[in-house]
């Protein structure tokens, strides 16, 4: 994945690191996003018109003039001609391949000089919580959700269950029913009005497990006689999270939900993809007073949100990550109200997150937000911190050209 090309030349020598994209982003993280210097895209697949991608770096005072793509992952700049010369002056100097789609590549081919790297300091995180998950409640306007039938097939490999996650079912029901029982694909918390009664986990691991029907009393001290049953589930805990979007959209046929309530009359089922904070944006960038919902609300969701005020040198070009160390089982993180990553049991203790260019605004303020799942778990953030990458360098406003 990591190849080395050395150039001799009168002036001095050339060595070129071509690194493969999973290497490249881990050094320079791309994505296709217009960042303060041009990137390539974050998927690269070899073609006439993408010949190349990744983060090349050179030391020495002759540059070469053409750009070919190696066999796999990996490109070098090789060439007889230089068509580029650069006097440095003892100091490295660095390629980045750019958004050339429809325009020539070499378009965006170009050196920039590296200095030392202005000293800067990042924030301490502080957090603020809210609970936000009125959706169980029973008093909550559910008018607006889409009525189904059930049993309800889940298409999980969906864009909505891909953007979303999670999702809620609400039943409203007349009579007092001693139980019901659930065939649920994936896990779930369930409220009967307003109040937890059950968490259910499907191990996708657990073949036996996918599809098999559950039979869950009813608490006679929460009945009345119009009564409201709410289902949190999780819609990506059974797609592995290695798949592409075509394996998803196949790997998400065949789950069906079903739940029949024993003494139960007028059933109504509504359904909505998402969590309130992602469907409305409440709690998200600017939103006046950090204010969720009226009262209290539920706390199967929690929010957190921590205020970044940053003030980065203008010209200096380094990533910056949000770390977390013993993240929350389940979870969404979003900068500035847009999702970045699912957390979920499957991943690292530790957490490393990138906050792309773009979305991260280099000075003033952004928004930190993360809709844990608690599950029985204490909603809180602990240990999390803002972390540079490791370049931190001045781009020269000079560029030399051909």
């Amino acid at each position: 994945a990591l190849e080395t090309v050395i150039f001799s030349t009168p002036e001095g020598y050339l060595q070129i690191v071509a690194l493969s994209p999973a290497l490249a982003a881990r050094l320079w993280p791309l994505d296709d996003l217009w960042r303060s210097a041009p990137c390539s895209p974050s998927h690269w697949t070899a073609s006439s018109d993408q010949p190349a991608r990744g983060l090349i770096v050179g030391s020495g005072t002759a540059l070469p003039g053409e750009a070919v793509a190696i066999a796999g992952e990996a490109m070098a700049i090789v060439g007889e001609t230089m068509a580029y010369t650069a006097v440095v002056q003892g100091r490295g100097y660095g390629y980045r391949w750019g958004p050339w789609r429809g325009s020539d590549p070499l378009t965006w081919l170009a050196p920039f000089y590296w200095d030392a790297p202005t000293p800067f300091t990042l924030p301490a995180l502080t957090w603020e919580q809210r609970a936000g998950a009125p959706e169980a409640l029973p008093e909550y306007d559910d008018e607006m959700w889409q009525t189904v039938s059930l049993p309800l097939a889940l298409d999980l490999g969906s864009e909505l269950a891909r953007s979303c996650g999670l999702f809620w079912l609400r039943a409203s029901f007349d009579g007092r029913p001693g139980s019901l029982t659930l065939t649920l694909p994936a896990d779930g918390d369930l409220f009967l009005n307003g109040v937890l009664i059950a968490s259910l986990t499907a191990s996708p691991r657990d073949e036996a497990s996918e599809g098999g029907s559950r039979t869950i009393p009813l608490p006679a001290r929460y009945l009345r006689e119009r009564n409201v049953l709410a289902i949190l589930a999780d819609a990506g805990w059974l797609m592995p999270p290695d798949l592409s979007l075509t394996e998803r959209s196949n790997h998400g046929h065949g789950h069906t939900l079903s739940c029949q309530f024993e003494g139960a009359a007028n059933v109504t089922w509504k359904r909505r993809w998402g969590i309130l904070g992602q469907v409305v944006r409440q709690g998200f960038a600017d939103f006046a007073d950090w204010r969720l919902v009226d009262g209290e609300g539920s706390e199967a969701i929690a929010w957190h949100r921590s205020l970044v005020y940053l003030d980065l040198p203008r010209e200096i070009e380094v990533p910056i990550f949000l770390t977390l160390e013993s993240p929350p089982r389940q979870a969404w993180v979003y900068l500035n109200g847009v999702l970045l990553r699912r957390l979920d049991q499957r991943q690292a203790a530790t957490e490393r997150i990138w906050l792309p260019d773009g979305l991260l605004k280099r000075t003033g303020r952004n928004e930190i937000l993360i809709a844990q799942w608690t599950r029985g778990a204490r909603p809180e953030i602990r240990n999390a911190r803002l972390e540079a990458g490791p370049t931190a360098h001045v781009i020269s406003r000079k560029l030399v050209g051909r």
